[in-house]
């Protein structure tokens, strides 16, 4: 079964985790599968590198958290050896 209305898109909010906002890693795979899958709508959150902005005023994020369909959350991640 598949997750997709036909002839209709799902509405995907990726929230991004990383400081680096619109230069991370985990926003260019997103815009990558976006050319992959041009029939969903992708908004984006940069909670990381917007964090302050978020805490001051939440409204533009529970906008965006409330029209979307599924949710894509990625922290930044950090390697130790």
């Amino acid at each position: 079964r598949s997750c997709v209305r036909e002839g209709n898109g799902m509405n995907i909010l990726v929230v991004n985790g990383s400081p680096k906002g619109k230069n991370s890693i985990t926003l260019q795979t997103v815009l990558y599968w976006q050319i992959l899958h041009p029939e969903h709508t992708f908004e984006f959150l940069h909670a990381g590198a917007q964090i302050r902005l978020l805490e001051k005023d939440f409204a533009p994020a529970l906008e965006k958290l409330e029209k979307a369909e599924l949710v894509g959350v990625r922290k930044k991640s950090w390697l130790t050896g």
